[in-house]
């Protein structure tokens, strides 16, 4: 896999979440679900081209948009739960704890 490729994606993702905020829900969630779908593709499909880890990141996105059309408030949860923890554990791998 390349972690560049999925690095710039995810960098692009959170600048459009940064300046666009609640006006982008759907994509929020999305988001959430896409990078949680790709994380853990790269993780657990390893060998795998970047095509078949991004096409599992957006299949977990869609997930997700489906998820919050039915029930919004679970949605709102779960994408919060999932970002919050990419965010932490990336802070964590970032100054060495993990």
């Amino acid at each position: 896999m390349e972690n560049s490729s999925l690095f710039i994606i995810t960098i692009l993702v959170g600048l459009a979440l940064l300046f666009m905020g609640r006006q982008l829900f759907w994509v929020f969630v999305a988001a959430a679900g896409f990078i949680l779908g790709s994380s853990l593709a790269g993780q657990f499909l390893i060998g795998q081209s970047t095509v078949v880890i991004l096409a599992v990141g957006l299949t977990a996105g869609l997930v997700g948009v489906v998820v919050a059309v039915f029930a919004q408030n679970l949605a709102i949860g779960i994408s919060g739960f999932v970002m919050g923890s990419y965010v932490l554990a990336f802070l964590f791998y970032t100054i060495g704890l993990v």
